[in-house]
């Protein structure tokens, strides 16, 4: 099994590990098809969170990407995201904070390094809970990813700014981050992988003075891939950057789950 190939379906499952499901880039294989919709991914994944804040005790996280085109040197890609924190406030399985993500990606290939534009739509939805006004923004900018492959070995780098030119409820203004993989295959069926990533959120100083948000996440996974898909088991630890948008603040959680991937 080749590292990128396992690579592709590992990234697009890491999903919620910054300030709403920040989604790491779409990696193609090293035997990706070229044309019209040309690659796709999917994961879907739950994880128990510690500490007794109703709010917060599951999350949910489900989603996929599409190539849309692709071609030698670029692909233009499609992204969409859905994730549920739960609680224990009206059930025992509340989905109190729902966040759709959609994102369109337009990335060309230059001395081995992907370099891409981003346009990132994020929207916060409360469960069973009226909310008659809009939580959502809008960012523009731009992405920078590197990866190496060996036989047994892969790692990856991946760097990204964009700045809010809209947005509605929240204060941000900005945010720069980072995420970084290494993922060590045993056999064709198993591979260890550690993944991890930063976030800085900027505040608008006209909107709020809380200042510069920071959180990211670290994660280590052991995967099994069988014919059709692969799952990961995964511990972690998890400082999320305003989970509750209507009381903004970080939280830190330690995290089990089980996520499904695409092969």
């Amino acid at each position: 099994m080749r590292p990128r190939a396992i690579l592709l379906a590992v990234l697009v499952a890491a999903s919620g590990a910054t300030t709403q499901a920040q989604e790491p880039p779409r990696v193609p294989s090293a035997a990706a098809r070229t044309g019209w919709l040309a690659d796709y991914a999917f994961h879907l994944g739950l994880e128990t969170l510690s500490g007794d804040d109703s709010r917060f005790q599951w999350d949910f996280d489900a989603g996929g990407d599409l190539d849309v085109l692709r071609t030698a040197g670029g692909r233009v890609n499609f992204l969409f995201n859905y994730e549920g924190l739960l609680g224990q406030q009206l059930q025992q399985f509340d989905p109190i904070f729902n966040t759709y993500t959609i994102d369109v990606l337009g990335a060309v290939e230059v001395a081995g390094v992907e370099l891409g534009a981003r346009l990132h739509h994020v929207s916060v939805h409360l469960g069973d809970r009226p909310k008659p006004f809009l939580i959502g923004w809008n960012t523009l900018g731009g992405d920078a990813t590197w990866t190496r492959a060996t036989a047994r070995s892969t790692w990856l780098v991946r760097g990204w700014a964009s700045g809010v030119f809209w947005h509605q409820y929240v204060d941000y203004a900005a945010e720069a981050g980072a995420d970084a993989l290494a993922m060590r295959t045993l056999s064709s069926k198993v591979a260890l992988v550690a993944r991890g990533n930063v976030l800085a959120l900027f505040v608008d100083e006209a909107r709020s003075s809380r200042g510069t948000q920071l959180g990211g996440r670290v994660e280590g996974a052991v995967r099994l891939t069988g014919a059709g898909a692969a799952v990961e088991f995964y511990v972690g630890v998890d400082r999320r950057i305003d989970p509750d948008p209507l009381d903004p603040g970080p939280v830190t959680w330690a995290l089990v789950g089980l996520r499904l991937v695409s092969r």
